[in-house]
């Protein structure tokens, strides 16, 4: 049986999309795999919002003033907040990367704690623009991250886990991005970070010593 040059070239042309086909049905769930979900320009930040799941139903933000920023609470308090803090907040933004997919549904979002009633919510705005919406849900340690948080909370939780004995523990936080259904699971402490009461924000305040003088009884001979 013989074929005609036009024949053969449909035949390759209708084998080329098949295999065409197939690779992209083959590589249709990696597609879905954002290796980068955050795209923000740390010196362009204007104000950081922090909607804590240790304080449901509040919220505050860090402001950049011309003065530096500033960390603005609920009742109209305004505090100077150190460039630090901030730094680290931004920085640790900015350089998520997911680990993998841990859900691809809505139906999920409760057991990872990133739906909006469990979730910690962190907003990051250039100027009148928000380029980020962020929902910090659940994390996951193992046995000996466990043991050298114990006893310890926010920051200081965080410093012991990093200071046992030069051992990395390994944590798992999960997040979400608003309006999207996937749950990605990311190798960070985020809700250590960001899921704090806004006065643990601030420096405490400075020791005061007692000056009571206590005069003694004079004793006589």
């Amino acid at each position: 049986m013989k074929f005609s040059n036009v024949s053969l070239l449909l035949i390759l042309a209708l084998l080329g999309g098949i295999v065409a086909y197939m690779q992209l049905s083959g590589n249709k769930t990696r597609s879905n795999f954002k290796k980068d979900i955050v795209n923000i320009d740390t010196s362009q930040v204007s104000s950081i919002v922090v909607s804590p799941q240790a304080e449901p139903g509040s919220s505050f933000s860090f402001d950049k003033t011309e003065s530096g920023w500033v960390l603005n609470r609920a009742g109209g308090a305004k505090d100077p907040i150190g460039t630090t803090q901030v730094t680290q907040m931004l920085t640790s933004l900015a350089q998520l990367k997911p680990a993998r997919i841990a859900a691809r549904n809505s139906q999920k979002h409760a057991n990872y704690k990133v739906d909006d009633a469990q979730a910690t919510k962190v907003q990051v705005k250039e100027g009148n623009k928000t380029t980020l919406d962020l929902l910090i849900g659940k994390f996951s340690v193992n046995q000996n991250a466990m043991q050298g948080m114990q006893g310890m909370q926010g920051m200081q939780g965080m410093q012991g886990m990093q200071g046992m004995g030069g051992q990395q523990p390994q944590v798992t936080s999960y997040i979400r991005l608003q309006g999207q259904d996937e749950v990605y699971a990311i190798n960070d402490m985020l809700g250590f970070l960001f899921n704090r009461k806004a006065e643990n924000f601030l420096p405490p305040p400075p020791a005061t010593s007692d000056s009571t003088t206590v005069e003694m009884p004079e004793t006589g001979n």
